[in-house]
């Protein structure tokens, strides 16, 4: 069984290897699944760097191949996955919009080959967000839809299998990693690894755009000052921030505030929705 895929063999001779263990795979079912993933991922990422097309008669044969392994996504997919994640050449900004409000960032589709939709999310919880899309496997979105009692806490990366619009999409869930909501569907299936590679690529440039707009020393001193003197105004137990900032989405709640009275009564953050009472 040929078994060299080492970085001091090409890139095209690592997919004639690899495409033979795929042929012994499907006669005998050795190796298993996992490990032909793992050598499929390695031989892609050579092809990308060396600029050996995603499509070759060799690939082929193996990356259009429909066997999963359990309820897991096909070999070429792991294959296509693993190839764009070295290439250079995709632009985040040609699938996805940023903008900045109160603290969060808005990742908005723009709708190239069928994807749509948009996530919000802050800066804590970004690395889990793009952590998500880069290396988890999809689950089921009808596995999943029907549970009353879903983990929490995390985002989802689903596969619609259901009568949607979207049906055959990946989809990107924000579940209830508050303050974080929306959907992001990552287009036609054929291309959903690019732009799934580019959402991971916006990493560094929204920690940036995040970085740009903390507050500065001053900013959070005149914030504290401001809150002490709402929190001076309550009648009874107060729950607004000392700091002058949302526990939650980390905005200044301060700003605005011309009723000291009322905004002492506050229980909650009026831009992100997050309670500060539980």
């Amino acid at each position: 069984m040929p078994n060299n895929l080492t970085p001091e063999r090409s890139a095209r001779h690592q997919i004639l290897d690899l495409a033979c263990e795929v042929s012994l795979y499907r006669v005998v079912g050795r190796p298993c699944f996992y490990e032909l993933v793992e050598r499929a991922r390695h031989v892609a990422q050579a092809a990308a760097r060396e600029g050996v097309p995603l499509h070759t008669p060799l690939t082929e044969l193996f990356i259009e191949q429909q066997h999963r392994y359990g309820s897991g996504e096909t070999l070429g997919w792991h294959y296509r996955r693993a190839y764009c994640s070295v290439d250079a050449s995709l632009d985040p900004m040609q699938f996805f919009s940023i903008t900045y409000a109160n603290n969060l960032m808005t990742i908005e589709s723009r709708r190239v080959r069928g994807a749509s939709g948009e996530i919000v999310l802050n800066e804590s919880s970004l690395d889990q967000i793009i952590a998500c899309v880069e290396y988890d496997t999809p689950q089921s979105y009808n596995s999943w839809a029907p549970d009353e009692h879903p983990v929490g806490g995390a985002p989802l990366l689903l596969r619609i299998d259901d009568d949607q619009p979207q049906v055959g999409q990946l989809c990107l869930e924000a579940g209830d990693l508050h303050p974080c909501r929306g959907s992001l569907y990552f287009g036609e299936q054929v291309q959903e690894s690019e732009q799934m590679t580019a959402f991971c690529r916006l990493g560094a440039l929204v920690h940036a755009l995040f970085a740009e707009n903390r507050p500065t020393t001053a900013q959070r001193a005149n914030a504290e000052k401001r809150a002490s003197e709402i929190i001076g105004k309550a009648s009874s137990f107060c729950f607004f921030p000392s700091s002058g900032f949302c526990y939650s989405c980390g905005a200044d709640v301060t700003e605005g505030v011309t009723n000291l009275a009322a905004a002492a009564s506050k229980t909650g953050c009026h831009l992100c929705g997050g309670t500060w009472c539980d």
